[in-house]
């Protein structure tokens, strides 16, 4: 299965009863993150044994191309804590994860032959949920 038709949304308000698409990326992270371990070892054992902690979500940073519209529309939705969704196939019925969070978009550096790119950062506030 290829990550074509993967889609990043997000719900205008906390009210709002649908997810609509936030704009069209061209690069997603990892959703998800392997929780961390603690060292449980004692002097008594003859190798380490470990206890699960908990994940530290990393950011997640989407890739974008530049368009005006996209940047303008998502400076909008930056200090707000909003509902956002990453949807494997149009409607995710190969899989969705949502989180609440605040959003940031920034315009990335070029070179000669390139075209305009940008980055989407969202900093979750609670916990991603697969469904």
């Amino acid at each position: 299965m290829n990550t074509s038709k993967t889609y990043l949304m997000y719900k205008s308000s906390t009210s709002a009863s649908a997810y609509e698409k936030l704009c069209d990326i061209t690069s997603y992270p990892d959703l998800l993150t392997a929780p961390g371990k603690l060292d449980a070892t004692t002097l008594s054992h003859t190798q380490h044994v470990y206890e699960a902690d908990i994940a530290d979500q990393a950011d997640l940073t989407f890739g974008v191309l530049y368009l005006k519209a996209d940047m303008t529309k998502i400076q909008a939705l930056q200090g707000q804590a909003l509902p956002y969704a990453v949807y494997f196939g149009k409607d995710g019925e190969d899989g969705i994860f949502e989180w609440t969070g605040d959003i940031f978009v920034s315009p990335k550096g070029g070179g000669v032959g390139e075209l305009r790119t940008g980055e989407i950062t969202c900093y979750p506030s609670t916990e991603i949920a697969f469904s």
